[in-house]
């Protein structure tokens, strides 16, 4: 199978594109700037066997572009593994309306414009797989990080509502859920870019501070999860025969709570869909 992946720079995306190459299937890594700032991972990625590098910025209409019909010219694309995503750790108020607008940008926005020129040649074969990372904050909320959880409930909402429209072209969507895994996400997690607002919540800047620096400690831990498991998962989708993928996965070491909603959420969408007659665009098997 021929793999893109996107944010292969680092952290999930990079170990996918290593994980899902070894098993023998061709990954193009995309990744922005991989003769700059990320020339160490993307000289690394390019010596693996069956792993081609290319340049992508998933903000970047003509990036998207560019990077995709290199891969068409490579023998097509029959898996998108949507992993490429930014965040903020802080206080709500105290990004601008401009930050906010980059997460969704990457976050959401990307996605979409990325699907936009893959699927054209999906439907074409009446084959595909999107496989987006998602988060269990996709699901559930914490505070300080508003604009992270914004994101990745707009994406499983993106998700399913496009999914149900490309079942019928025998295009597949599966949306996995992480909680927190060591990677490099975290220490590229931006603050909030307006500091005088910040100035308004001491006691929330505090308490930020404090649970960032407990997670980072916890994720350096021996107890902390295996990133491993997010990739298996991955290539368990990618291997795994047509009609027999779930939409979601939660991958959450507590997942019990996750997966309720999960549940809930899909019955009570899958009575709407029976009710509106589109039973014949439900999965065989929601969720896991």
């Amino acid at each position: 199978m021929h793999v893109l992946i996107t944010g292969c720079s680092s952290g999930f995306g990079k170990l996918a594109a290593e994980e899902i190459a070894l098993e023998g299937h061709r990954v193009f890594a995309t990744m922005r700037n991989p003769k700059e700032q990320n020339s160490e991972a993307a000289n690394s990625l390019s010596v693996a066997k069956n792993v081609v590098v290319l340049e992508m910025d998933v903000t970047s209409e003509v990036s998207v572009e560019n990077a995709v019909n290199q891969c068409m010219a490579r023998g097509g694309v029959d898996c998108v593994i949507h992993n490429a995503g930014i965040g903020v750790d802080g206080v709500a108020e105290a990004s601008t309306t401009e930050q906010f607008a980059r997460i969704l940008d990457v976050n959401l926005l990307g996605v979409h414009r990325l699907n936009r020129y893959v699927l054209p040649h999906m439907r074409a074969r009446r084959s595909g797989l999107l496989l987006y990372i998602s988060s269990g904050l996709g699901r559930t909320v914490l505070p300080y990080l508003a604009s992270y959880c914004a994101s990745k409930f707009a994406l499983e909402a993106y998700a399913e509502a496009l999914g149900y429209e490309v079942i019928l072209h025998g295009i597949e969507s599966v949306i996995l859920q992480p909680g927190a895994y060591p990677s490099e996400f975290r220490s590229k997690i931006l603050e909030p870019d307006d500091v005088e607002r910040l100035q308004g919540y001491p006691v929330e800047h505090e308490e930020a501070v404090r649970i960032n620096a407990l997670t980072n400690q916890y994720l350096s831990s021996e107890a902390a999860p295996d990133p491993h498991d997010v990739t298996n998962a991955m290539l368990k989708m990618i291997e795994a025969p047509p009609g027999t993928r779930p939409m979601r996965i939660a991958l959450r070491r507590d997942s019990g709570g996750l997966k309720m909603i999960n549940q809930i959420c899909s019955e009570v969408q899958g009575a709407m869909m029976r009710g509106m007659k589109l039973e014949h665009r439900l999965p065989a098997r929601p969720q896991l």
